[in-house]
This record gives C-alpha cells, structure tokens and sequence, in this order.
C-alpha cells in the first residue's frame, strides 16, 4: 500500500538539528502511513549517524558530484511514492498545528497543487533560542507565486509540470511555482506557523553572504531570470529579480571606463568623478534607509554577488523539459539489514 505522504528532508551539516527535525516529522504525522527520506549532500558532520537513528531512508549524494538543495529534492521525489509530498529543510523543525488544516485544503480544492505555512525563524544563543522572528515577513499567503523549501504538494501536479529542476544551483522555488501556476494551478500559505527554522546566521550578514557564494546558490537567480525570459514573461518582469545586480554592474563597467580614461588623459578627475558618482548613490540610499549599516551590507552584497549572477543569467539552460535524465549519483546508506547501492 502507497504511504499517504512521503517525506522528503535535505541535508548538509545538520547535526544540531536532524534529531529533532526528524522527531517532529514522526511525531507530527503520526497515524499517517508514511515514507520518510533523508538526503544527505555529502555532509562532513555526524547528520547521515544522527539519521540513521531513526525509522527513516537516507541516501547520499556522491561527494565530488553536483550537491544542492533542488538536486536533493529532486532526489527525493524520485525515490517516494507518497500521493502527497512533503519537503522539510533539514534544519527546521514541524510543528503540529498545521498539518491538519493542509491537508484539508489539498482535500478541498484540486486546483491547489501546493501549501505552506508561516516559518519561524529562531536565533540561537548562548543561553538558548534568543530571537523568534516571521521569516518571511510581508510574503504572500492567499495567491503566492511560490513556496519556500519546506511545503507540501501534490504529486501529480509536480509530475505535471516535470517535478523540481535540478539544473537550478538557487531560487529553485520559484522556478517550480512559476511552472506550476503556468500549468492553471495554485499554491497557498496557511496563516499557521509551519515551521521553526534554526538558521545558522542572520540573513543580512556578511558571513552569511559568503556562505551562499561558497555553497554555490547565487547563479540560480540569474538561471530564474534566463528562464523567465524564456517563458515570455516579458524583460521587465523577468529581470526585476536581478535589476540591481545590473546596475551594479552597469556602475562597475563605468568604473571601469572613467580609469581606462584616466590613464588615457594621464588625469584623475574622471576617477574622482565616478568616486563621487558612488558615495552619491550611497548617501541617497542611506537617507531613503534612515541608516548607514543597510547600504553597507547591500553594496557588499551587490560586490561579492553580482559576478555569479550574471554567470548564471548567461549560461545556457540544460535539460528544461526532461529532468529524469539529470547525472547524479548517489548511495544508500546502509542499516544493519541493507546492503550499499549504487544508482546514476
């Protein structure tokens, strides 16, 4: 008998966190037949020993391979049977009173072909969980056009649309959502805490941006951008997710030109021109801010992001329509009964 719902949970480095990720997850859908799978981007911590703890599957992705997020996902999905499918982020823990009033809404609308909830974000510190915030504040809950990373959706309606594209490095949400809708379906967001999720560092910091641009997820907004493009959603619909990497850019490039200029006319007042030009910019987004730290952070953002953005804008899709054929390898990580197996 097909289990009600399979339970796809991604990895990398969650040792802090696994146990009671996958303890919700048991505890919260318990009297459901379930199918739950953990999969492991290689993890260098004890993530895939905390996992095999429990009544679950864990799989690995082959380290040296590709390892992200919409690879796990994919993974995932490919590897369960479950009429409905529920991704978890590996860091995040289920919380119980929002279960029910999904499953009713997947139940009574078949046009709706994924739902979240509300995540809460937990700052932890030295004396224990410092900071409890909306992650997502302002998002859309009635009509959104995506879902983040852990939601619930029909498996039919991922099938429809291809399921989760492997190819994207990031932003693989809503490069899904974006499909889905064009497909005639919808998604939704309960007003009802879904998650606590344990982030390992606030969002605008700079450690934080260097662990995105070592994890190599940056490009996938210039993938989403590429692919909006191809989908006819128009240039300033597409673009608007990269509009300030562009300008950046656009800025660099005159930097450029003002030095090449000034080494030309043997003169530095085209550099001090375009010096100005930047704390201009700078002052002005620091008086619309009301703060000096805001554009701080963003012009690091803008400095250490925009090169891989525009790397993954330009480069060329691969596999759009047949995501079954993506290469990846991976095992499955033994119990006491289960042999090692390899598949590709």
């Amino acid at each position: 008998m097909l289990p009600d719902i399979s339970v796809v949970v991604i990895t990398y480095n969650e040792e802090a966190r696994i146990g009671d990720c996958l303890a919700s997850i048991l505890s919260v859908l318990d009297g459901l037949r379930l199918d739950v799978i953990v999969v492991d981007s290689a993890s260098q911590d004890r993530t895939v020993e905390i996992a095999r703890r429990f009544p679950v599957r864990v799989v690995r992705l082959r380290d040296g391979g590709p390892r992200r997020p919409s690879i796990g996902r994919h993974v995932g999905t490919m590897l369960t049977e479950g009429r409905l499918v529920l991704f978890v982020d590996g860091d995040s823990v289920l919380e119980p009173a929002w279960i029910s009033p999904a499953l009713g809404a997947l139940e009574s609308d078949p046009l709706l072909a994924g739902i979240a909830g509300a995540s809460l974000a937990v700052l932890v510190g030295p004396e224990g969980e410092t900071t409890v915030t909306d992650q997502y504040p302002g998002v859309e809950y009635d009509d959104p056009p995506y879902l983040s990373g852990s939601a619930l959706y029909r498996r039919d309606a991922l099938e429809r649309v291809g399921g989760w594209n492997p190819y994207m490095c990031g932003h693989e949400e809503p490069e899904l959502g974006a499909r889905l809708r064009a497909a005639g379906l919808r998604l939704r967001r309960l007003r009802i805490a879904m998650t606590r999720h344990y982030p390992k560092a606030s969002r605008e910091t700079v450690s934080e941006l260097v662990r995105r641009a070592r994890r190599g997820y940056v490009p996938g907004l210039g993938q989403y951008a590429r692919l909006a493009l191809a989908r006819g959603e128009g240039p300033h619909a597409a673009l608007a997710p990269i509009a300030r990497y562009l300008q950046f850019a656009l800025l660099g490039c005159v930097g450029i030109l003002t030095l090449a200029t000034a080494l030309l006319l043997r003169s530095s007042w085209p550099v001090v021109a375009w010096a100005v030009l930047i704390g201009a910019v700078f002052a002005v987004f620091a008086i619309r801010a009301r703060s000096l730290r805001k554009p701080a952070y963003y012009f690091c953002e803008w400095a250490l992001l925009t090169a891989p953005v525009l790397r993954g804008f330009l480069q060329r899709p691969a596999g759009a329509t047949n995501f079954r054929e993506f290469p990846v390898e991976f095992e499955v990580v033994p119990t006491s009964s289960d042999p090692v197996r390899h598949a590709g």
